[in-house]
This record gives C-alpha cells, structure tokens and sequence, in this order.
C-alpha cells in the first residue's frame, strides 16, 4: 500500500484499508526519512524536511494509534543527522531531552527551528 506521510488523505487511506483488511496490526515501523547533501538549510529545505521526517511521523502515527492490538510497538528508525550534539546549545538540547517535554512544547520548538533559519 504506496503511503505519502506529507498527505492527510494518504494516511487516511492507509488507516481505513489496515482497519477494514486485519481490524488492527501490531507493529509500526516509522522509517520515512528525508534529507539532502551539503550544509546550506534554507527554510523551505528544512520546513520539507520535517515535513516528512517529523511531522510526517506524527502524522501517521497519530492516525494509527488506535489500530495497535495491545502489546504491539511502535518503532521509529532515524539516522545519526538527527543527534542532538554539541552544535546546538545546552538550553536547546535540554529542551528536546525533557522527561517532561509535551506536544506542543515539541512542536514550538521544531517551529521556532524553521523561522530562525535565514535564507541566504
């Protein structure tokens, strides 16, 4: 079943046709992932980037919480560019580490990520 994770329509799809084909699954593996070569970021670069590599992950698995049978996982694959290191400041970095981060605060900083971003 072909999936766009950017698309509300295409993960609705996906959601109906798991509930009506198996009534549920067990396992949910996020591997979606983009990213380009070279260190220049704009701001439609990074907002493409997460809009599959965050909000995309979101999006879906918001969508299929609910078809998990009990017990089953949820695994999200993410590649080494996504370590939070010594580049971004402490204050930053604490942020996304927070045992007590919520959703929203998740989403405001991702946002803020996107408009501090100078395109040159």
């Amino acid at each position: 079943h072909q999936l766009d994770v950017e698309s509300e329509e295409s993960v609705n799809k996906l959601k109906n046709w798991l509930s009506s084909s198996f009534g549920g699954f067990d396992v949910l593996i996020n591997n979606a992932g983009y990213a380009t070569q070279g260190s220049h970021v704009s701001q439609d670069l990074a907002k493409k980037t997460l809009g599959v590599n965050y909000y995309g992950v979101k999006r879906l698995t918001s969508a299929l919480l609910p078809l998990i049978r009990p017990n089953g996982r949820i695994i999200n694959v993410s590649s080494s560019s996504g370590i939070l290191d010594n580049s971004f400041g402490k204050e930053i970095r604490d942020r996304f580490l927070s045992t007590d981060l919520s959703i929203e605060e998740l989403d405001s900083l991702v946002e803020n990520f996107v408009s501090s971003i100078k395109d040159n």
